[in-house]
């Protein structure tokens, strides 16, 4: 599977997109799994469907430069259900001290990985409903749903700055990063009566955003931002990573 996929990002980056494309579904038929041939197919197969259908593409650059948000960062909202602190509460959680694979940490619990959306919780499945399609009004597009996760911020935790971009995302011909965008929802913003209570701090250029529940931040995921957190109660976030399609 990692060969075809390999194959089919090296016909694209050779502009045959339909050996790309039948290369990535041979890679996806030997490993169904979610990952890198499914989400590089999905992309290619928009790009295809956009390059007769939509002046928005970009035959050179190979993205469709439409696919943007109007504000940076956008503000969206969306009511939290007790029961969905609850479930997020008694899911499965590491130590984020303890965590390799994050950059969060201090005194808090992060997600076993980022597919907490796979679980068969019907509050997080609903959730998951209600943000594709905020998401997709949000970017006048089909998304690719990447990564899910939770965060639960106690006294002392935080997360440093950084982007959510990966190596993939810096694939020159792909050009994934364009289209690729965070998402932090706010489930509950915790005890904000102290020095330091969990603002979401952006760079270039800086801005500093004080949340409250229900809040849903998106940004470009190649955009620096950081949080760090002294309340006395639990802060607890959902966060996503997608990419427009």
């Amino acid at each position: 599977a990692e060969a075809h996929t390999n194959l089919g990002i090296n016909s694209y980056s050779q502009g045959k997109i339909d050996a790309a494309i039948d290369s990535l579904k041979k890679a996806r038929d030997i490993d169904p799994r979610p990952g890198t041939s499914e989400l590089v197919l999905s992309v290619l197969r928009a790009r295809k469907a956009r390059e007769t259908t939509e002046l928005g593409f970009d035959s050179e650059n190979k993205t469709n430069q439409s696919l943007e948000l109007n504000t940076n960062p956008l503000f969206l909202n969306r009511t939290v259900e007790p029961e969905l602190v609850l479930a997020l509460l008694e899911m499965q959680s590491r130590d984020m001290d303890k965590a390799t694979d994050t950059p969060v940490f201090g005194n808090g619990r992060c997600s076993l990985d980022y597919n907490m959306f796979d679980s068969n919780s019907p509050i997080l499945k609903t959730v998951e409903r209600d943000l594709v399609n905020l998401l997709e009004a949000a970017v006048k597009a089909n998304i690719y749903l990447a990564d899910s996760f939770f965060n639960i911020y106690s006294a002392g935790a935080g997360i440093p700055p950084h982007t959510h971009l990966i190596e993939l995302d810096q694939n020159k011909y792909l050009k994934l990063a364009k289209q690729k965008f965070s998402l932090v929802y706010y489930i509950s913003v915790g005890d904000q009566d102290c020095s330091e209570p969990g603002i979401f701090k952006l760079y270039d250029p800086e801005e500093e955003i004080l949340p409250s529940d229900g809040m849903i931040l998106i940004i470009p995921a190649g955009r620096r931002h950081s949080a760090v957190y002294n309340g006395k109660k639990d802060r607890i976030i959902i966060g996503v990573n997608f990419y427009a399609l």
